[in-house]
Formats: structure tokens, C-alpha cells, sequence
């Protein structure tokens, strides 16, 4: 931080469709893998249950597959109601600009797993909502390992940084394909 400014970021219930979305892409990404090989061993255990004891009563166990699912999901959206991101870090500084106003920095670093999505040419946009409501967007440049962009310097023509709150949202996608973007982070920075 700069200029004696603070920053406080925040969740509210608006966001609350895109949590249970990115904790979801959480569990799928970061135990996607474990889970799939619980599920197999849960199926091979199930099998030789009903073998060995020729009772169909050993089909209980299938529960214990769920109850894990529903258990990471849970762990990750409450992670993700405090802020935490498993991918990336976030970076968010106010500096004061010499001609005068401010200026809102915006990154996001990636966290040990860069090495995961070496050699994927994404293009990522960065979203910001004003304390008026209003949707600004604009392209981010960065690779791979950090991504970032000025507000107000990035977006054209908008207004001023001012005092309020404003969300951020950061999308990516491959590049060079149409589809959809793929939401990376969302949260709230309070403007002082």
C-alpha cells in the first residue's frame, strides 16, 4: 500500500453464484484426481464387499463417495467465503498520481502452481464495477504467472478512482478461441 491509503476487501451475497462456482472448480482442479481414485477404490472395496459377503447390504458404502465430494466442496467454498483463492494471489495498491487523482493497481500472482499452466496462451480481461453500479472492462496483459491492470489508466474512458466500493473481477480464456470466460477471482476493494 501507498499514500497512507488503506484497502479492505470484502464478500457480500451478491457474490455468492460465482463462490459456489469457483469452489467447484477448486475441488474439481485441486482434488480432482484424489477424488476420482477414491471413487475407484470405493467401487473395487464395493465389489469385493458383495463378492466376499454375497450382501447386497455392503452397497452402503457407495455413500462414503458423496459425503467426501460434498466434504472438499465445503471446505473450499468456505475458504473461498474468506477470500481465498487456490490459484492466485492478490495484489491491490492505491497510488497517488503526480498530475494529481489516484490510481488503483490490480494483479494477481500465481501461487506455486505456475508450472501448471506453462504453455497455455490465455488472454485474461479484468472487470470493475464502480460504487455507481456501473461495469467497466479491460484487457490485462500478463502471461501465465501474473496478470494486471490499472484502473483507471487501463479502462479508457471512466471515471476517476473515488471513495467506495468497487468489484473486481478477473476472467480468462484460451487465446484465440471464442467461447466463454472462464471466471479466475472475484472480491471487493473499499475505497477510502
Amino acid at each position: 500500500m501507498t499514500a497512507g491509503y488503506s484497502i479492505r476487501v470484502r464478500w457480500s451475497g451478491s457474490h455468492s453464484r460465482t463462490l459456489l462456482l469457483l469452489a467447484g472448480q477448486d475441488t474439481c482442479e485441486l482434488q480432482g484426481a484424489r477424488v476420482m481414485t477414491g471413487l475407484q477404490v470405493n467401487a473395487i472395496a464395493l465389489v469385493i464387499a458383495v463378492v466376499a459377503t454375497g450382501r447386497l447390504v455392503a452397497l452402503w458404502t457407495i455413500v462414503a463417495y458423496p459425503v467426501l465430494v460434498a466434504g472438499t466442496y465445503t471446505c473450499y467454498l468456505i475458504r473461498r467465503l474468506h477470500g481465498w483463492n487456490s490459484l492466485w494471489k492478490r495484489d491491490t495498491n492505491i497510488a497517488s498520481l503526480p498530475a494529481g487523482g489516484r490510481r488503483l493497481t490490480l494483479s494477481l500472482d500465481t501461487k506455486e502452481r505456475h508450472g501448471l499452466r506453462l504453455g497455455l496462451e490465455m488472454e485474461y480481461i479484468c472487470e470493475v464495477r464502480d460504487p455507481g453500479g456501473q461495469e467497466y472492462k479491460a484487457d490485462a496483459s500478463g502471461d501465465p504467472a501474473r496478470v494486471s491492470c490499472y484502473y483507471p489508466d487501463s479502462f479508457g474512458k471512466v471515471p476517476a478512482l473515488m471513495p467506495g466500493t468497487y468489484e473486481v473481477t478477473w476472467r480468462e480464456r484460451k487465446r484465440g478461441q471464442p467461447g466463454k470466460w472462464r471466471v479466475m477471482d472475484t472480491y471487493r476493494v473499499e475505497i477510502p
